[in-house]
């Protein structure tokens, strides 16, 4: 069993019941918007643009969420990136359960992590590729992802530990106007991304739309 969107302290905690019991296999996802916001959001004017599904938690839940990653609780970290513009979010006299739900995520996913985890000593280094690269490519049965070894693929990030910038919405490459994490100040920002050992980003867009490649699965061991 693998879930998605976990958000909430209680949910973790029955995860890590499940995979601590030999009658189970279930692998956790978390989404980053859970790890740095809480529904303090939404009592904003334009608090729809933090709606998602499930909504922002307490920050005692935020404080499990990290703690999970840490433990294993957490197996992976997917962003669910959707891309919505702001006027979409804002639409007047939207009905809460019309308001579509997600963010941009994409971009920030691994800045913000290395920034919020690695750098504030709640992950380390290895932990954060495991749960960014290793494990998602085990459990997808990707297995020519995932690791840096003869026969894979070199799909790399140079990372520049010492880089800090704000997050701006404007500087992003997303088709959203808007950030939830705008002003956001990031420590840890990629500098060259390789697919396949060519430069896909490098401070501009190398790759085209024609680089893609099918990778055919295979079952989980």
């Amino acid at each position: 069993m693998y879930l998605v969107h976990l958000s909430s302290a209680a949910a973790l905690e029955e995860v890590r019941r499940a995979k601590a019991s030999s009658r189970a296999r279930v692998f956790g996802e978390m989404r980053p918007l859970y790890l740095y916001l809480t529904r303090e959001r939404f009592d904003r004017a334009d608090g729809a643009l933090w709606v998602g599904q499930p909504p922002l938690r307490e920050q005692a839940d935020v404080d499990a969420a990290w703690r999970a990653l840490a433990d294993g609780t957490i197996d992976t970290v997917g962003t669910d990136h959707v891309p919505y513009s702001r006027a979409r979010k804002l639409e007047p006299g939207l009905p809460f359960d019309k308001i579509p739900p997600g963010v941009s995520n994409l971009e920030t996913m691994l800045p913000m992590l290395y920034s919020e985890g690695v750098r504030k000593d709640r992950l380390t280094i290895e932990r954060l590729v495991d749960l960014l690269a290793t494990t998602p490519a085990r459990i997808a049965g990707l297995g020519s992802k995932g690791d840096i070894a003869p026969g894979k693929d070199a799909d790399l990030v140079l990372l520049d530990p010492a880089r800090t910038r704000p997050v701006r919405a404007a500087e992003m490459h997303s088709a959203s106007d808007y950030d939830p994490y705008e002003g956001w100040e990031v420590t840890g920002w990629p500098r060259v991304v390789l697919l396949r050992g060519q430069v896909a980003y490098d401070g501009k867009i190398r790759a085209s739309t024609r680089n893609g490649r099918f990778v055919p699965r295979s079952p989980l061991a």
